[in-house]
């Protein structure tokens, strides 16, 4: 089913595919899903990928490959959507907000004062539909972008440290291990980035 806003111009395409591996217990919480959802880049980068595929005759076999991808995104991203349609506003605020503060320094009391909340209301409720606490979930953001700039870029773990919100480069190495299972110079050398490969471009 599409819908489409009012006086503006849309085009529509679509896939189609017999999902004959799909089991039974699959099938059955596909009829149970929400039956609309909004389209993400990954849906519609199989949808594209298919419908290219149709218009070049290629293999049905391959067609119904993506076919079945695409039934399979739209398995999982309609279940996604169901757990964040029932999901409190003010927890969404909450996510929200450790997403685009998570290097500030923040307690559970000054954030559940933001959202007009008690403390052990927040954390409860947080737990419940986020799946751990708030301050867990900020250790997961932290550790996460501390990795992506390890690996990303040169910059001395002191400074990216800082810039994660840990308060020195001690805490930031042991939350990297617990995370990931190395430390974040073994990180580096061992995940694809490395200081010493970078020094060797600059040079040359």
């Amino acid at each position: 089913m599409f819908e489409h806003q009012k006086g503006t111009r849309n085009k529509v395409g679509w896939c189609e595919a017999f999902p004959a591996n799909f089991p039974e217990s699959a099938a059955l919480s596909l009829r149970t899903s929400v039956s609309k959802i909004p389209i993400s880049s990954r849906m519609e980068t199989i949808q594209r990928l298919g419908m290219a595929l149709t218009q070049g005759r290629e293999e049905d076999v391959l067609c119904d490959t993506l076919g079945q991808s695409l039934l399979a995104a739209y398995f999982h991203e309609s279940q996604i959507s169901e757990r964040e349609r029932h999901t409190p506003r003010s927890i969404h605020r909450a996510r929200r907000y450790l997403e685009e503060n998570f290097a500030k320094e923040l307690t559970v009391s000054q954030l559940a004062d933001l959202l007009a909340l008690t403390p052990q209301h927040l954390v409860s409720s947080f737990r419940k539909h986020i799946g751990i606490t708030p301050v867990r979930y900020v250790w997961q953001i932290r550790a996460a972008h501390g990795r992506q700039l390890l690996l990303h870029s040169d910059l001395p773990v002191m400074e990216i440290a800082e810039r994660c919100g840990y308060k020195n480069p001690y805490h930031f190495s042991r939350q990297i291990r617990l995370h990931f299972g190395r430390s974040p110079t073994e990180l580096r050398l061992r995940e694809g980035y490395g200081i010493s490969t970078v020094e060797n471009a600059r040079e040359a």
